[in-house]
């Protein structure tokens, strides 16, 4: 799999440690320029390999002393659920976002798929 463009990390859950990874985005943020330097990355997902991307409002929303679940808590849960199906982990992660931040005041956007086989 091939990627570019600066956001969050992507997560990668591995089948196989049952551990996620951080992979580091690298590039420009979407611009309007006449010439913008991107820089792909790429990755390779085994069988039943887990690869979550999400947006700033999973990590980012505060709770009412102000503190950010951060990182942290969404790799732990991934960790703890990256054998569940996809839905369900999607799901978690969007239920512990809202617990955490009630009224977020950015979208919170999860996408992951599950590597079933052959390349990728």
């Amino acid at each position: 799999m091939v990627h570019c463009g600066a956001h969050q990390d992507i997560l990668v859950w591995r089948a196989a440690t049952r551990s996620v990874e951080r992979h580091p985005t690298r590039g420009g943020w979407l611009a309007i320029r006449p010439e913008v330097a991107m820089e792909a990355g790429e990755l390779k997902l085994e069988k039943g390999d887990l690869l979550v991307l999400f947006t700033d409002g999973l990590i980012e929303g505060t709770n009412e002393s102000g503190e950010m679940p951060g990182l942290d808590a969404t790799v732990d849960l991934i960790n703890e659920r990256g054998q569940q199906p996809v839905g369900d982990v999607v799901e978690a992660l969007v239920e512990q976002a809202l617990l955490w931040c009630p009224k977020p005041e950015d979208d919170i956007t999860v996408v992951a798929l599950r590597h079933g086989g052959g390349d990728a």
